[in-house]
């Protein structure tokens, strides 16, 4: 006896489980409102991070900026002078330097953050990859940084500083005669005695007389310090000291602003930072496919003069911080060549180890 048509029909109908929650949809079925709300809460999260370290550096602002100078500090050994124009360049020189701090120590958290966001339209086996990138991109933004800040920077004020002149006056009677004697104790009293008894003998006595009493006293004690000091300064330094130029001579001199020095070396930083990202950038899109060791081989001449056009962009316009950025550069082109045929190497033992796996399942 045949069955019932409607039983038959029951039969072939598949079996749907209700309970189970549908798939989240791939990356290509996202709609552009997703992608934005996906970016936006991305965004949000990274500026969360940043606050948060900005508030810890911001409680070390002056150590900050005091380091970031230390370059500087160390190729004028005789000393340097930053100063502000406007009353509130100091301040928010400070919280750029901070906030400059903020951005390196929160490096990692934004790197996570980008991964996750592209993470969606990516292979599994790719985003198990989330973890080497944040620590190598971090590794590489961190490590340009400090190659700038021990290798170039150096180098650099040192280059810009021999650009200032210094002429020196000869040494006075009484740094000659009095710097042995300023090693002993009582050498600030022996100093005025030199100055009061040098007043007498060219007759300054008698014009300090005919000043009112203020100003007579206020010039004394001004003619005493300059003395005391350039003494004093002589015997550390072990020569002459220059109180300014003379007739005739003219004096260059290196002074910096605080806003300016920052963003010089702001600027140098976070260019070396992400130029040191060029390894990374590469392997990326060779292993998606849009670049070849074998293309990348090919124009690598157009490389080498991009690498020193960036230079000239990035860099102060010298010959020598240009060199230091576009060797780098060119290096670290080279080792991505070499990764990105790595890359091209296991994927292609990875296939063909896939197709014999195939092969031997059809047999």
């Amino acid at each position: 006896m045949p069955e019932p048509q409607d039983k038959a029909i029951q039969d072939e109908t598949p079996f749907v489980d209700h309970d189970e929650e549908p798939a989240a949809p791939p990356l290509g079925h996202m709609s552009f409102m997703d992608h934005l709300d996906e970016l936006r809460v991305r965004l949000v999260r990274i500026g969360w991070g940043l606050l948060a370290c900005f508030i810890l550096t911001y409680a070390f602002k002056e150590n900050i900026y005091h380091f970031l100078t230390e370059p500087l500090r160390q190729a004028a050994p005789q000393g340097v002078e930053l100063i502000y124009l406007d009353p509130t360049e100091a301040f928010f020189t400070y919280i750029k330097a901070a906030f400059l701090a903020a951005v390196v120590l929160c490096a990692p958290w934004i790197f996570y953050q980008l991964w996750r966001f592209v993470a969606p339209g990516l292979y599994d086996r790719e985003r198990r990859m989330v973890w080497p990138f944040v620590i190598s991109s971090s590794t590489l933004f961190v490590g340009g940084a400090v190659f700038c800040f021990l290798a170039v920077f150096p180098f650099a004020f040192e280059f810009f500083r021999s650009f200032e002149t210094s002429q020196a006056k000869p040494p006075t009677a009484l740094e000659q005669a009095a710097g042995p004697e300023l090693q002993k104790p009582g050498f600030r009293e022996m100093v005025r005695a030199e100055v009061a008894e040098q007043l007498r003998q060219a007759g300054g006595a008698a014009v300090v007389a005919k000043l009112p009493e203020d100003k007579a006293g206020q010039l004394a004690r001004q003619i005493e310090d300059n003395v005391l000091e350039r003494a004093i300064v002589a015997l550390s330094a072990g020569q002459a000291v220059a109180s300014g130029p003379g007739p005739g001579q003219l004096e260059i001199k290196a002074q910096f602003t605080m806003r300016n020095y920052l963003a010089f070396t702001t600027t140098l930083l976070f260019a070396f930072g992400v130029i040191f990202e060029t390894p990374l950038v590469l392997v990326f899109l060779g292993r998606v496919g849009v670049v070849n060791a074998a293309k990348l081989r090919k124009t690598r001449k157009y490389a080498i003069l991009a690498a020193f056009v960036i230079g000239a962009v990035l860099t102060p316009p010298d010959v020598t911080t240009q060199i230091f950025m576009a060797v780098p550069m060119m290096l670290l082109y080279e080792v991505s060549i070499w990764l990105v045929a790595a890359t091209e190497r296991k994927k292609a033992a990875r296939e063909a180890q896939e197709e014999q796996e195939e092969s031997e399942d059809e047999d």
